[in-house]
């Protein structure tokens, strides 16, 4: 398990708000009435697109919404070396010889 170190409340706030106004000007709920560079510009056009959208993921990152625990990968299954147990071959029970 990872040992994070608990946020404080105004760090929290902060990335909620962000998330929250980075959102917002990505489904463009302004009807494109705000709109800090026009899209009609070639290639500057999407500059303030790909800025809210790095305050976005900055934000959900440091709340632990990343995408480390989004895809995150479990463990493969390792059985346990108990020597008290015998081994199993073809379903069957087996004992050891050596008892």
């Amino acid at each position: 398990m990872e040992n994070k170190k608990p946020q404080g409340c105004l760090k929290r706030l902060i990335s909620q708000i962000g998330a929250v106004l980075s959102s917002a000007y990505l489904l463009n709920l302004g009807y494109g009435i705000v709109d800090l560079i026009p899209d009609n510009l070639p290639v500057a056009g999407n500059i303030d697109e790909v800025v809210a959208s790095l305050i976005l993921f900055v934000c959900l990152n440091s709340l632990g919404i990343g995408p480390d625990r989004l895809f995150k990968r479990k463990a493969p299954f390792t059985p346990s070396k108990n020597q008290n147990t015998p081994p199993i071959q073809d379903a069957e029970i087996v004992e050891d010889d050596k008892r």
